[in-house]
């Protein structure tokens, strides 16, 4: 998949994009509120476990759902997330 190259200008408006705040329609452990980082604003270790737990999270969820559809990802998915979670755990992603 070819995708088209972003230039530098574009980048940066992107990384200027705030936060999203609370919705009424989202569900547990799919958004992190604005909320929860602002007290580690300065400590990038524990914003770092905070996306780290909210990622594994929905990617654990998401892989267990792909397992009923996919029936053949059910002998990989125990692998891929155990070496997922030790990716996570060595780069202190999750603590």
């Amino acid at each position: 998949m070819n995708l088209p190259a972003l230039s530098a200008a574009q980048h940066r408006e992107d990384d200027l994009l705030p936060l999203p705040r609370k919705r009424q329609d989202a569900r547990p452990g799919r958004v992190i509120e604005e909320e929860r980082l602002l007290p580690h604003k300065r400590n990038k270790a524990a914003q770092r476990r905070i996306m780290g737990r909210a990622f594994f999270d929905f990617f654990e969820a998401s892989i267990n759902k792909c397992e009923t559809k996919l029936p053949g990802l059910a002998g990989a998915s125990a692998p891929l997330l155990a070496d997922v979670r030790q990716w996570c755990l060595d780069n202190r992603w999750l603590g």
